[in-house]
């Protein structure tokens, strides 16, 4: 069986090449090296490889996003300022892990702007999620 499209195996950048590619905000923020090394090896899915890709741009927002007192990591991806960005999360510590991947609507350019002026915010849900048979379903308001 033939394919249409020819697939090669990723490979693995060295890590400072890797770190070259991700834009860190705030400008005083440093990537872990765990978390390079993550999301440069080529046995990451697909969406964790997205900031390393070829011919993307990334931005890492890094921020105590759940107040426990370890950064997290917001993870922007995209190739052009009109693109929908990829963008997932990632908890830190010792192991860090994708704990979630953003979907919505608006493009790069908003969050490249609002990251850039440090007006990106967190705002914690007034509703919690439903676990319906162990799995978990957001509640979004006023939609």
């Amino acid at each position: 069986m033939t394919t249409r499209y020819a697939q090669t195996a990723p490979q693995k950048l060295e890590r400072d090449a890797a770190r070259s590619r991700i834009r860190v905000l705030p400008g005083e923020a440093v990537l872990d090296d765990a978390l390079i090394d993550k999301i440069r090896d080529p046995k990451a899915d697909y969406m964790e490889r997205q900031c390393v890709a070829s011919g993307r741009k990334c931005i890492a927002w890094v921020r105590d996003m759940n107040k426990d007192g370890k950064d997290d990591v917001l993870l922007v991806s995209y190739q052009n300022l009109n693109d929908f960005p990829t963008m997932s999360v990632y908890s830190g510590g010792e192991a860090w892990k994708r704990i979630s991947t953003l979907h919505g609507s608006v493009r790069a350019e908003k969050y490249v702007v609002a990251l850039e002026a440090g007006t990106v915010g967190l705002e914690m849900s007034k509703w919690p999620d439903l676990v319906v048979g162990g799995e978990r379903v957001r509640v979004y308001v006023g939609q």
